[in-house]
């Protein structure tokens, strides 16, 4: 039996956890909201809404769920997620009481020959006496240090063999908690961890998978970037990703995501200029008749009564995504709670593609560096009417970005 959470402002307060740890019951939990910082070091998490995940549902501890050695020995062997070699896996498992809402991170899979080391930091924000480690994997890795800190923080640090997973499991995310905040971290003196560089080793990519299908959801993987999970609140509603950068010759895909999962109707919106904050409804076809018309500009919208809108470039009359279509984009849902305007999304400029080719590639760099050096009004890229320092930086920041 799984019982459905009451939700308080920010907080998940299960009722499982008030009628006690009979056999079954597990804690229960709402959406739950990814986030994930800009830039390594950056602490703008509620600017980057990555998307939404919803968590497996178990009668089974989450020890039982994470299977560890019950096939391939020292590993992972749940079913929940398809492992992939060198990725970085993050879910969530509503399991049994006392571990309730869980989150697994598994790190490579069985099998894929390669191994590795990466270390970790989780935080739970605020601290919650349920909180706690249920699993390690491997048992043998360095015992978890705790920094002293008014939240639950733990530091990990894990090397995997050629074949094996590596990973852990924190549960009891039931309660009054806010936030988890877990990142791949340089060592920590605090801790007594080397100080010495320690790259991550092992792992090129990291994906946050959903019980509903929907993603996986790709993450930054880099040192400090951190990733921030909230649950959603009552009657709220959420349009993510919340920023896209789209190539000229591109599309911007946005999915509105809300508590209940019992909308009956959406109708998707668009600011009436970027950065007005008035919005009107988008319809499906051309965006001719609010794009400005600038020659060769054009996009096409479908999916504006769904819950998944796609902004396209018209390719087929040869048209691409321009400046007017830079703006903020909304979902007015439908649903149990009433009618609720998600948050807004937005679509910027690819201004890395310096030359308008539609690609970000080396001859971006160049052509931008030329004209730097000629100290052409060209380069005045943060468009403060100076070409200084200030552009170059501004300029290569956009480009390691990316669209």
């Amino acid at each position: 039996m799984n019982t459905k959470p009451c939700r308080v402002g920010a907080s998940v307060v299960s009722m499982a956890s008030v009628v006690g740890t009979l056999s079954g019951i597990s804690a229960g939990g709402p959406p739950l909201v990814v986030m994930q910082v800009s830039a390594p070091g950056a602490n703008d998490p509620r600017d980057n809404i990555v998307g939404v995940v919803t968590p497996w549902v178990s009668t089974n501890s989450a020890a039982a769920e994470y299977a560890y050695g019950a096939q391939n020995p020292a590993s992972y062997n749940g079913t929940h997620v398809q492992l992939v070699g060198n990725r970085s896996h993050l879910f969530f498992v509503d399991c049994a009481l006392p571990d309730g809402l869980s989150m697994f991170v598994v790190h490579d899979r069985t099998n894929s020959g390669s191994g590795g080391r990466a270390k970790t930091f989780v935080r739970v924000v605020p601290t919650s006496p349920n909180v706690r480690i249920a699993v390690r994997d491997d048992p043998s890795d360095p015992t978890p240090c705790t920094y002293q800190d008014s939240d639950w923080l733990r530091w990990f640090v894990h090397n995997w063999e050629p074949n094996n997973t590596d990973g852990f499991v924190i549960s009891g995310l039931y309660g009054t908690w806010s936030d988890v905040v877990l990142a791949f971290v340089q060592p920590n003196v605090n801790c007594s961890l080397n100080t010495t560089s320690d790259p991550i080793v092992g792992l090129d990519e990291w994906y946050a998978y959903s019980a509903d299908g929907t993603g996986p959801i790709r993450l930054a993987l880099a040192q400090t970037q951190r990733v921030v999970v909230r649950p959603m609140t009552a009657c709220e509603g959420i349009a993510w990703p919340s920023r896209v950068r789209v190539p000229c010759e591109g599309a911007a895909v946005f999915t509105a995501s809300t508590t209940d999962d019992a909308a009956t109707a959406y109708r998707w919106q668009r600011e009436t200029a970027p950065g007005s904050g008035q919005f009107v409804d988008l319809a499906d076809g051309s965006t001719a008749a609010w794009d400005g018309g600038a020659a060769g500009v054009g996009a096409v919208v479908s999916g504006s009564s769904t819950g998944v809108v796609r902004i396209a470039a018209d390719v087929a009359n040869g048209k691409r995504i321009g400046a007017a279509h830079a703006r903020g984009y909304r979902c007015v849902v439908t649903e149990p709670c009433g009618t609720i305007s998600t948050s807004v999304a937005r679509v910027l400029e690819c201004l890395a593609d310096y030359n308008d080719d539609c690609e970000v590639d080396d001859f971006d760099y160049f052509d931008f560096l030329n004209a730097f050096l000629a100290n052409s009004s060209a380069a005045d890229f943060n468009g403060d009417t100076s070409v200084d320092d200030f552009d170059y930086f501004d300029f290569l920041n956009a480009f390691n970005a990316g669209c």
